[in-house]
């Protein structure tokens, strides 16, 4: 197995470890670790499990450190902490569970009670038993407490492990010889959460450290008794006439499970007995529910599912539950059902728990199912109390929602000018989040939420909440905030930005927006939409119409504003095309024809004249000619106007790409300066330069027309060509440079 195993990627950092801290953990190292000469050396260390209903002392450490074969030829232990060294008396019996080294590898060794050299022990992390507990150790700071090469006592840190299996962990402790059974520690709760085994070296010279999680063993080592009533009633199947000699031996049954219990109330077909059954509810009076599990979203919970199970057994067998209420079991679930009662009616439930419920609608059926069942299947009182908790809920959502919204206000626009009432908002929002449902009711709170609302009047509150949800004026504010960092007034800024803003009222007043309303504001508007979804340009229409208090207005004239503002989000993109066609032209020295001409035309409009989709018609159609759709292309076009727009970018020098020979790529390949902190390489030159050349040898044969369509045409043929150029572009002007006194023009 060890060959198999892949070291897993773990990120993080250590925590910041305090000295009170250290110290503790120095203290556990003392008293509950130990050294182990067995069949192997290795360290142990002492803790307490629960095993048949109660806590016993047992001792921990691997299998391949102490196995039977050493049990069956030694009758003590030698262990050593580092106070003292004493022996423990074992033998077989006193071997508790065992898991050799192709599985879990451990070994658990119960110890006597009155062992006086043992009086500090470690506790099992009781989180590693809920449902997909190890995922969320993974991103946990976790420690090791051993014994380094079998002398020093050591601690080692790390950050969470990572699962290879359902029990075996990659960690990042550290270890030396003699580590193998030393405990893995959470770091925040400085309880076990597994074992380590020990580490791996590869042939790479890397090693992997590893171990197991504990809750899979532990729960393996209870399983071995969840069956026993059931296989107790199967043995003596002879000797069972009825349910009343099954609850007999039930009755004589001193560790319950919950699964022994649910399945024999499940599946009794006799007509049960009233004295036996309450004999039983009063030795099961601690199988009862609690608040977690209550609001714990799982609906496997055993305490909800035996009470179901009881009910339905009691139905069935025609048992009055008033005749056993007196009993422990129904006492303390009554008493439960009040308790919880009492606290949904005052909204003593904690708000985040029932949020929790709340999101999801399976959440919320699950949480209905076991109020049923906590209340004896009485919908009428489930039905009020979801009622009551709803209540609650929404008034408390309300208020959460009001200060997100003043709280977001005041940090996009007034971070410095409120930064304290930003503090207040944070912590007002934690005592309602973390509090009660009827936190809201509190004096104090009241106080305070009464206060946060005069930070900003309810009107100007409604108008600046409207602004922060409209695209366009966070774009003109982010704009105005980085082209105004010599305003140290937030007041000023947003002022700037609402006089900016107001002018796109002419969209909807004016005839003539395009040209009352400045091209430079228009444009850093439609920025804004850039990653937005389909339909985002109409929606911040729609909003614009109601900040602004438009009327009348008529869907035909919004879809006509969409129309006459569409071009501007194009402009840009067309004149850099134009351009770079009109470079690329000039680069070669190509003849020029009326294509030439035209592009020219097209640069000139569209940087003279305000846009419009006439203009943007005439400006592409010398584009058209050539193949290129800038408005719609398709992923192929779209990829040479990318080889287009970084020759133009980039500025690179087409004449000497074009003439570089072999004896240049030699030299080249030799100045490793040039390709110094680069992607490119030598054949990046070489590709660009090939590619480049075919073109030259065109140039004086083909106009301009003909050079670009065969220049479209070999960027299609030519396989990751864009990627030549791009890494090429790093090294271009470096190249320039070195032979810049070596090429005359012809």
């Amino acid at each position: 197995m060890e060959e198999n195993v892949e070291e897993g990627q773990i990120k993080g950092s250590i925590d910041i470890i305090s000295i009170d801290k250290i110290n503790l953990l120095s203290e556990q190292m003392k008293k509950c670790i130990c050294k182990i000469d067995g069949n192997k050396k290795g360290t142990g260390f002492f803790c307490k499990i629960n095993y048949e209903n109660k806590l016993i002392p047992v001792l921990m450490t691997n299998y391949h450190v102490v196995n039977s074969d050493y049990f069956e030829r030694e009758n003590n232990l030698i262990v050593s902490t580092n106070e003292k060294r004493f022996a423990i008396n074992i033998s077989n019996n006193n071997i508790l569970y065992s898991s050799t080294n192709k599985e879990y590898d451990l070994m658990i060794i119960k110890l006597n009670e009155s062992q006086d050299e043992i009086n500090n022990y470690l506790e099992i992390d009781k989180h590693i038993f809920s449902n997909k507990s190890e995922k969320a150790y993974e991103n946990e700071s976790i420690y090791i407490l051993h014994y380094a090469s079998g002398g020093k006592p050591s601690i080692s840190f790390g950050y969470g492990f990572k699962q290879n299996n359902n029990y075996e962990m990659n960690h990042l402790c550290n270890t030396e010889n003699c580590s193998s059974g030393s405990p893995i520690l959470s770091l925040s709760s400085n309880q076990i959460i597994g074992i380590h085994r020990g580490c791996i070296r590869k042939k790479d010279g890397t090693t992997t450290n590893y171990g197991t999680f504990l809750k899979f063993p532990l729960n393996e080592l209870n399983q071995n008794k969840i069956n026993k009533i059931n296989s107790i009633i199967e043995n003596n199947n002879d000797n069972v006439k009825n349910n009343n000699e099954k609850t007999d031996l039930i009755i004589k049954e001193k560790n319950y499970k919950y699964n022994d219990l649910i399945d024999f109330f499940t599946n009794t077909n006799e007509k049960l007995d009233y004295d036996r059954i309450k004999i039983l509810f009063n030795k099961i009076e601690n199988f009862i529910m609690n608040e977690e599990e209550l609001f714990n979203p799982e609906n496997d919970i055993q305490s909800f599912r035996l009470l179901e199970a009881i009910q339905k057994a009691l139905i069935k067998n025609k048992l009055d539950l008033e005749e056993l209420n007196k009993t422990k079991y129904i006492m303390n679930i009554l008493q439960f059902k009040e308790n919880i009662q009492k606290k949904i009616k005052e909204g003593e439930i904690n708000f985040n728990s029932f949020k929790i419920i709340n999101i999801l609608a399976k959440n919320r059926e699950i949480f209905k199912e076991k109020l049923r069942i906590l209340f004896f299947n009485n919908n009428e009182i489930v039905e009020e109390d979801m009622n009551i908790l709803k209540k609650y809920f929404l008034g408390a959502l309300k208020h959460l929602g009001f200060i997100s919204k003043l709280s977001g206000i005041l940090k996009e626009f007034y971070e410095c000018t409120h930064k304290n009432n930003i503090t207040k908002l944070e912590k007002l929002s934690n005592k309602i989040n973390f509090g009660m449902l009827n936190s809201i009711e509190n004096t104090e709170v009241i106080k305070e939420l009464d206060e946060i609302k005069k930070i900003i009047p309810p009107e100007e509150f409604k108008k600046k909440l409207d602004l922060r949800n409209s695209i366009f004026f966070m774009q003109l504010y982010k704009a105005n905030k980085n082209n105004n960092n010599f305003l140290k007034n937030e007041e000023k800024i947003f002022q700037q930005t609402e006089k900016d803003f107001e002018k796109l009222k002419l969209l909807f007043k004016s005839e003539n927006w395009s040209n009352e309303i400045p091209e430079s504001i228009i444009k850093e508007c439609l920025k804004g939409l850039n990653h937005q979804k389909k339909g985002a340009l109409k929606s911040e229409l729609k909003l614009l119409i109601k900040i602004f208090k438009i009327e009348n207005l008529t869907e035909f004239k919004i879809e006509l504003i969409l129309k006459n503002l569409e071009p501007y989000g194009l402009k840009d993109e067309i004149f850099l095309t134009i351009n770079i066609c009109l470079y690329f032209i000039d680069e070669l020295n190509a003849e020029k024809t009326e294509l030439y001409e035209e592009l020219n035309k097209s640069k000139n409009i569209l940087s003279k004249y305000n846009i419009s989709l006439d203009n943007i018609e005439f400006s592409v159609r010398p584009l058209y000619q050539l193949g290129i759709d800038v408005l719609d292309p398709n992923e192929e076009e779209r990829y040479v106007l990318d080889v287009l727009l970084c020759l133009y970018v980039k500025k690179i020098n087409i004449k000497i790409l074009s003439k570089l020979n072999d004896k240049d790529i030699s030299n080249l390949q030799s100045n490793q300066k040039i390709f110094s902190d680069s992607n490119a390489d030598i054949q990046d030159v070489i590709n660009c330069s090939n590619f480049m050349r075919d073109l030259w040898q065109e140039k004086d044969k083909l106009n301009d027309k003909k050079l670009i369509e065969k220049f479209i045409k070999k960027v299609c043929e030519t396989k990751n060509i864009f990627k030549n150029f791009y890494n090429y572009s790093s090294i271009a002007k470096k190249i320039e440079n070195y032979f810049d006194e070596e090429f005359v023009e012809e």
